[in-house]
């Protein structure tokens, strides 16, 4: 059954996105094994979130990456964090903004600044999902990214990178050089 299963779904990966419905089209599962299955994949999510703390430190992409990457990993559609970070880099706080389809999401830059205001935050951590396995930004991600980075520059808050993660990795807007080149253009 097991190995059916990854067959079927393409491997763990695709299992643990899939719901109750789908895995009962396997022979051998039915509708209680799929709700245990199912339950048990999101307990293994929770736990890796709870491993991190809200104070913890966040000062390499890599760190973002694995700090961000139990809230966006296995999804189907993207997801769009910020992270509100003290001066120390330390986390004050972290808020999902927008939930989207399967290659876009739509970000309202006032919900992204009203809780920056609201937590003093003098940085910030954008972080979303590419759920096509594929972390490279795509031109919206640029201007997107573009976009943020000026209206931070009004409050007197900075972006210190924008973190994309995905099933073959992550990319860093601050490791990449590109975020330093928007703050070089936009001063």
């Amino acid at each position: 059954v097991g190995s059916r299963l990854l067959d079927q779904f393409g491997g763990l990966p695709g299992v643990v996105q899939v719901g109750v419905n789908d895995l009962c089209q396997i022979k051998g599962i039915g509708p209680a094994t799929a709700c245990k299955l199912v339950a048990a994949f999101e307990l293994g999510r929770r736990r890796m979130r709870r491993v991190r703390k809200e104070s913890e430190k966040l000062n390499s992409p890599e760190g973002i990456a694995n700090y961000i990457r139990p809230w966006l990993m296995d999804l189907p559609h993207e997801e769009f964090y910020v992270m509100y970070l003290s001066s120390s880099l330390r986390i004050k706080g972290k808020a999902k903004v927008s939930q989207g389809g399967t290659n876009s999401t739509l970000i309202d830059p006032k919900i992204v600044f009203r809780e920056a205001m609201l937590q003093r935050a003098p940085c910030l951590v954008l972080c979303h999902n590419h759920p096509s396995g594929n972390p490279a930004p795509s031109e919206a991600d640029h201007r997107l990214t573009e976009k943020l980075v000026k209206g931070a520059q009004l409050i007197d808050t900075k972006i210190i990178d924008h973190v994309i993660v995905a099933q073959g990795g992550y990319f860093s807007y601050q490791e990449s050089g590109r975020l330093g080149e928007m703050y070089t253009r936009l001063n």
